[in-house]
């Protein structure tokens, strides 16, 4: 909210004159309201998980978004770009911006190279956020046991390759990445809030399937991007290499606004699992005393 009314006090002094010859965001009652909105409204910064990363993954292997070649368009559109999303860790605007159209789209076997359009002005106007593209990689081509189907059916290269040649006949010259699911509203271009939408619709389904939806602390398309990197930091990818996949110019964007802390969840499981450990130990070896001879 705070940064809502900064962005409109902004506007204002771009087209106005200000107050008694003084710029509206410098004047003194302008800045000591601000600060008494600020203590009396303090922004609230979630850090805590809002929704199980793991859960929805195991959802998106279910009956209802699998086999993605005979699935409804709805849940195909829900699964691609939640994966797409999750993958290529892009802001909802950058995800509206992929095109299918050539260079923009590279599609290989084993991997698919998205960029977005140069007409497109992204929140971090510089050469290499405009230069930047994401290559997204088949997991495992060839699956055989049961863990590596998983991962195929996760692949974000599957899924864009099924949804590419099941929206093919219906875009028609639409040459954006994602379409609406409505046959009748693919061919027009959707809004960056109706994809946003689609996002937050992917998670609460996949809560819906397992019978789950009441644990969800907050959907939102942006919460994708903060479990995406906090994954990756948990997998101790280089703080270069997040910033780069984001388009941050420093940690600093992650660590301030997007970072979780997995502390809270993964503690209570770890002690939990620890007990587990000690308890069978403990009838372990009462059972070996038992049957011990005297």
């Amino acid at each position: 909210m705070h940064n809502t009314i900064m962005m409109h006090f902004s506007a204002l002094g771009s087209c106005t004159y200000g107050i008694e010859g003084v710029r509206v965001g410098i004047h003194p009652l302008v800045s000591a309201w601000v600060r008494g909105h600020k203590i009396c409204h303090p922004p609230v910064k979630l850090r805590v998980p809002p929704w199980d990363l793991q859960a929805i993954l195991v959802a998106l292997g279910e009956e209802h978004f699998e086999p993605l070649r005979q699935v409804d368009m709805e849940h195909l559109t829900y699964k691609m770009l939640f994966l797409v999303a999750l993958s290529s860790t892009r802001r909802i605007s950058e995800l509206h911006a992929l095109s299918v159209q050539p260079p923009f789209l590279i599609e290989n076997p084993l991997s698919f190279n998205l960029a977005v359009n140069p007409a497109f002005l992204p929140k971090t106007n510089t050469q290499k956020a405009l230069d930047s593209d994401n290559e997204l990689r088949a997991f495992v081509p060839n699956p055989t046991s049961k863990y590596e189907h998983f991962l195929q059916r996760m692949c974000p290269v599957r899924a864009p390759k099924i949804y590419l040649d099941r929206t093919r006949d219906v875009r028609g010259q639409n040459r954006a990445l994602f379409v609406h699911f409505v046959p009748a509203k693919a061919s027009r271009p959707i809004s960056k809030a109706t994809l946003g939408q689609f996002l937050t619709a992917a998670i609460r389904e996949a809560y819906f399937i397992l019978d789950r939806e009441g644990e969800i602390v907050s959907a939102n398309p942006h919460s994708v991007r903060g479990m995406a990197t906090t994954w990756a930091e948990f997998a101790r990818f280089p703080p270069k290499e997040i910033c780069r996949a984001a388009t941050w110019l420093g940690p600093c964007s992650f660590a301030r606004h997007y970072r979780l802390n997995w502390a809270r969840r993964m503690i209570p499981l770890i002690l939990l699992h620890r007990c587990c450990l000690w308890q069978q130990g403990a009838d372990q070896s009462s059972e070996l005393g038992s049957l011990s001879p005297p």
